[in-house]
Formats: structure tokens, sequence, C-alpha cells
């Protein structure tokens, strides 16, 4: 961490915002926003970005030896976001990443691209109305959203996040039909869910209702 921002959320700080990454820093960015939208689309910028850092490292640790997988140069690379390239520097493959909980968003990639291959989220892995030419990274729009939220300046009390996470640890733990791993694995995600709600209220106030039942 540097002063309290992830390698990764910083990498995809300069990546979104190249031009305001020279001459500010992340949480000045963050403190410069004057209305709930401004932040909700730094937000979401940079979560895409994020998505895309995160995929090429997974790539990277899995593919052959000689092959690589790198980021577009451009910020808004029309079509693809990653370029896997072989031994002799030639294009194996090009990838879309959709960052998104939108069925509709990744569809319409395949109106403009419909050759290129489309990386999503988890989230969308039980939507119905995708092609065979979608895949699913093992990665949340939550856990994406909770990396970039944590490393923004937040002032709320310690009081109600510790009575919500207890409440998310009793509901998950007292559910019989689970089994102990699926108690951890709701338990992961309603925990991450409850801190990005409560931070969310804490960055925008009463504004962050809008965006916290967006993400209901």
């Amino acid at each position: 961490l540097k002063n309290g921002v992830s390698e990764d959320v910083q990498l995809a700080y300069q990546l979104s915002f190249p031009n305001k990454a020279n001459n500010i820093s992340f949480t000045d960015a963050w403190d410069s926003f004057d209305t709930p939208d401004e932040r909700i689309g730094f937000v979401n910028a940079i979560k895409g970005k994020l998505f895309e850092i995160k995929y090429v490292d997974h790539l990277n640790a899995n593919l052959e030896p000689g092959y690589s997988a790198a980021i577009a140069s451009k910020a808004n690379q029309p079509g693809w976001d990653i370029q896997i390239t072989g031994p002799d520097q030639e294009v194996i493959n090009q990838i879309q990443l959709k960052a998104t909980s939108s069925i509709e968003y990744v569809k319409s990639h395949f109106d403009k691209y419909p050759d290129i291959d489309v990386i999503t989220l988890d989230d969308l892995k039980a939507q119905i109305g995708l092609n065979e030419k979608v895949s699913f990274a093992a990665i949340s729009n939550e856990e994406l959203q909770a990396e970039i939220i944590a490393a923004t300046p937040s002032n709320y009390e310690l009081l109600p996040s510790v009575l919500a996470m207890g409440y998310v640890v009793l509901s998950s733990y007292t559910k019989n039909d689970l089994s102990w791993y699926e108690k951890n694995v709701e338990l992961g995600r309603k925990g991450t869910g409850v801190a990005i709600d409560f931070t969310i209220f804490s960055s925008l106030g009463l504004m962050g209702i809008i965006p916290v039942l967006i993400k209901k």
C-alpha cells in the first residue's frame, strides 16, 4: 500500500486518468469531486481498468512460455482491452473485458465486434442469453468496488459497521441447510457488500442511498 492505496488501484487510476494522475494523487482526485455522480463515474472508470490489471496478471501467470498478455496502450481501445502475443510477437488473441453486472452491456459488444471474445464478472455466470464467446472471471463486481472504495477517505463511525457485520455473521451461520464452505462463501459476499454500503454512505452521505439501492 502507498498512502492507503493498493498498487493495483494506483495503476488503474493512472491508466484511466493519465493526465490527472500526473498532477494529483488518487485521494486528492476523490476529494476534488463535488457530486455523487462524479464519484460514481470515477469509481466505475477505475473499476474497469482494475479488472483488466487483475485479469492480465492471471493470464500471464498461466500462459505457456513465450506467450504474454498486455493491456491496450490506449485508455479506450475500440473492440478489445487485452492482447495476447506469441513467441514471434504475432497476435494470438484479443479480448474485451466487461466489468459489469448488466447482461445487456455485454450483449451490446457483439453488435459491433462479433468476433472478439468477452470476459466478464462472476456476477453474470447464472444469466441466460449469453453466447459461447463469453467467459467469466473468478471475481465479482463488489470485490472490485471494495478494493477501490477501501482506498478512499472514510470517516464513518465504527460501531454501526460492527453491528451490521455481526448481523451478517449470525444470518450466515444459522442457516442449517448450508455446508460450512457455503456459509463461508456467503459470509464473504455479504461482508463485502456491507463494507461497500457503509463506505458509500460515508463518502456520499444520504445521497449514497441511490447507488446502494442500484447495487442491490
